[in-house]
C-alpha cells in the first residue's frame, strides 16, 4: 500500500519538477514522465515470471522492498543532496530503479496476499472474496 502512494505522490508531481527545477520543456517533461510510468507498468511482467519462476512471492516482495527503497533514496538525494550538475542523470537513473522495485512488488503482493487463505473451507473463501472486492 505504501508503495502505491509514494509511487502515485511522485508521479503527480513528475512534471512541475521536470519543469520547474531540472528546466525541461512542458512536452520533454511529459514524454520523461510518460515514459518512466509506461517502464513501471510493463517490469511486473518480468517481476511475474522471475517470482513464479525463482524467487517465490515474499522474496520477491522482500528483493524488490529493498530495491524499491534504495531508489526513494538515491531520489531523495538527487533533489537535496546531489549537485547540479549530477542531479538530471542521478534522478532518472532513480526513477528507473524505482520501476524495476515496483516491477517485482506489484505483482507479487496481490498473489502473496491471495495465498493466505485457505480455499478449502468455505469461511476463509467468503473472507477472500470480501478481502479482494
Amino acid at each position: 500500500m505504501a508503495e502505491r502512494f509514494a509511487f502515485y505522490g511522485l508521479s503527480g508531481n513528475l512534471v512541475s519538477y521536470l519543469t520547474d527545477v531540472l528546466e525541461e520543456t512542458t512536452a520533454e517533461a511529459a514524454k520523461n514522465v510518460n515514459t518512466w510510468v509506461g517502464v513501471s507498468f510493463v517490469f511486473p511482467l518480468l517481476g511475474a515470471f522471475i517470482s513464479d519462476s525463482y524467487l517465490g512471492c515474499f522474496n520477491t516482495i522482500i528483493v524488490s522492498s529493498i530495491i524499491y527503497f534504495l531508489g526513494m533514496v538515491l531520489l531523495t538525494l538527487s533533489v537535496s543532496v546531489i549537485g547540479m550538475q549530477s542531479r538530471k542523470l542521478v534522478f532518472f537513473i532513480a526513477l528507473y530503479i524505482l520501476a524495476v522495485g515496483e516491477g517485482g512488488h506489484k505483482p507479487s503482493v496481490q498473489t502473496f496476499a491471495a495465498d493466505q487463505f485457505e480455499e478449502t473451507s468455505p469461511q476463509e473463501r467468503m473472507a477472500k472474496n470480501s478481502f479482494f472486492n
